[in-house]
């Protein structure tokens, strides 16, 4: 009788954890096919050489959800767009996704060694998640709503695929750690699973209530910031779902692609405001999305710049990078509501979304 309970156990959990195996197989697939959805070029249009942007339009008491997969990502990508929606009234929420832990090349240069220990990059990170705090004050004069979910930097896309699952969540290569170590995170029970980071992007929605959403874009070269364009579609998905109604803005921004944001020659700041192409990499793929620019003012300029000086940690490694985006224009691709609806068909049919 022990023998054949024995044997039934085994037998399940043979099944449970190939079930598993094709499970993050198949999400792995639907994250790749979204990725090739996204980089489609519409068929039947002809290409243009310079693609035209649009004035991006801000109005009375917008609210601002910025979702940035490091500290610094929102003041690089969204930092004149927040001060916008504060001065006609509206509300601002940022999010960052990492504490921006894992750089390792940083981590090497401060302690002189070739494989820091993990302490180390909890101790990077929270210099980094105080410098994210200072840059958000500076940046909307206290009036930013500020939250951290401390999900692992370097490893985010796996969540999309073989760490979906809270039974097996990722381990940071660098941390050590499988689920938010810093105080203050908003969920300190979370772990570092697809599902939860998903969740979490859900509730904050839930709350906020977003009528703009400006997040990474999901064809960004840094696998991060891959990640979160995609979780940031899949969540809106998710709410909007169980929420009819009207959708929510949708801007990505991108940071990482090719030489961006320096031009071939190398300076960031020779091309004009009114160049379509200053505002995007030189080849930059058009996807038929509307491209739209804020133009900034010069008090909005110069608190953006303030803003990232507060990032020292950044700036003593990557100073001329930052730099670059110290410029008159912030532009923004604006995601469709059938982008969203894809991610959630494809990368949440699986488990059916959150409750």
């Amino acid at each position: 009788m022990r023998r054949a309970s024995r044997a039934r156990q085994l037998r399940s959990a043979r099944l449970t954890a190939r079930a598993t195996t094709r499970s993050s197989a198949l999400r792995g697939l639907f994250a790749g096919a979204l990725l090739a959805a996204v980089l489609a070029a519409p068929s039947g249009l002809a290409a243009q050489a310079v693609p035209a942007y649009e004035p991006l339009q801000i109005g009375p008491r917008e609210r601002l959800l910025v979702i940035a997969p490091h500290p610094d990502d929102e003041t690089l990508g969204a930092g004149g767009l927040a001060q916008r929606v504060l001065a006609l009234g509206g509300s601002v929420r940022t999010v960052a996704v990492t504490a921006g832990d894992g750089y390792v090349e940083a981590v090497q240069m401060r302690t002189h060694k070739l494989q820091p220990e993990p302490w180390a990059f909890l101790r990077y990170g929270e210099r980094r998640i105080r410098e994210l705090q200072s840059a958000t004050h500076f940046l909307g004069a206290g009036r930013i709503r500020l939250e951290l979910l401390g999900f692992p930097d370097g490893d985010l896309l796996p969540l999309l695929a073989a760490h979906w699952g809270r039974l097996n969540p990722q381990r940071s290569l660098t941390t050590r750690r499988e689920a938010p170590p810093y105080p203050g995170v908003k969920d300190p029970g979370l772990s570092y699973s697809g599902h939860d980071l998903r969740a979490s992007l859900v509730e904050i929605l839930k709350e906020s209530r977003p009528t703009l959403i400006a997040f990474s874009d999901p064809i960004d070269q840094h696998p991060d910031h891959r990640a979160v364009g995609l979780f940031a579609l899949l969540s809106v998905s998710d709410f909007m779902r169980k929420r009819p109604g009207l959708w929510p803005r949708l801007l990505a921004y991108v940071i990482h692609y090719d030489a961006w944001p320096f031009d071939a020659d190398g300076e960031t700041t020779s091309r004009s405001e009114h160049d379509p192409k200053y505002g995007f990499p030189a080849d930059f793929p058009e996807r038929d999305q509307t491209r739209s620019c804020l133009t900034l003012t010069d008090t909005e300029l110069a608190h953006k710049q303030a803003a990232l000086g507060e990032y020292r940690t950044q700036q003593s490694v990557m100073a001329p990078f930052l730099a670059g985006f110290v410029r008159r224009n912030e532009c923004f691709s604006q995601n469709r509501e059938l982008d969203a609806s894809f991610a959630g068909r494809e990368l949440g049919q699986s488990d059916g979304g959150v409750p």
